[in-house]
């Protein structure tokens, strides 16, 4: 049995949830990646608390989960004792290359295209092209940074995760570039809530945070693919 204290946060959807996935520290070290185990916890265990997160547009997409002496059973952890940071990993990996957000960005600059013709835009001018072509440029090489790490993982690679952060970190660019480009075209309109645009607005503050902070996968990036020293 393992009693958990502490919180947790940004967790999607928590008030729907059957379980939520946790991780916990189940042994001190100098090594902080080791002594985490991963605990597949079932929402209706007696003291956890639920606590909404506002968010723009979406109600209850994110939440704070609150455990007081919770007591979970050992059959919820998911792997070995003390070995869950290569789990995480993973997880995260598939969480963050499974999301095509340049699929998205495609799709939606090719709508604003139609969008901008159908307004009477000037789709010929420079900077209609340059809005756009940086936009289209982002998504381009997102999905080869995207068809990179999912050839890692097909290939059983240890330098999956770390492509994964390659690619998360590219999706914030993209996230940014597409609103630009929808405030560009439609201009004021791209704000309202049933524009196209004001999505792409949310989603690019989103995609900084969501499936690990942009700041976060540049550490890993660093640390990982360049080899920098940390400090």
């Amino acid at each position: 049995m393992y009693v958990v204290n502490g919180q947790k946060i940004w967790t999607s959807y928590a008030h729907a949830a059957n379980y939520c996935f946790l991780l916990v520290r189940t042994a001190a070290g100098d090594n902080p990646r080791r002594g985490i185990s991963v605990l597949l916890v079932p929402m209706d265990l007696e003291g956890i608390e639920v606590r909404e997160i506002a968010s723009l547009g979406v109600h209850h997409m994110l939440h704070e989960v609150f455990f007081h002496d919770v007591k979970v059973p050992v059959s919820c952890r998911l792997g070995e004792e003390n070995q869950g940071w290569n789990i995480i990993r993973t997880l995260l990996a598939n969480e963050r290359t499974q999301v095509a957000k340049h699929e998205q960005v495609d799709r939606g600059l090719d709508r604003l295209v139609q969008q901008a013709e159908a307004a009477g835009v000037d789709t010929k001018s420079d900077r209609f092209f340059e809005s756009l072509g940086r936009a289209a440029a982002t998504a381009a090489a997102g999905r080869v940074l995207n068809y990179v790490a999912n050839q890692a993982l097909i290939d059983e690679s240890t330098d999956y995760p770390n492509l994964a952060s390659v690619y998360k970190a590219s999706s914030s660019q993209m996230a940014i570039e597409a609103s630009q480009a929808h405030l560009m075209v439609l201009g004021a309109e791209a704000l309202l809530e049933s524009s196209e645009g004001d999505y792409e607005l949310i989603s690019s503050i989103e995609s900084g945070i969501g499936g690990g902070s942009l700041e976060m996968q540049l550490n890993n990036i660093a640390w990982y693919v360049l080899g920098l020293p940390k400090g």
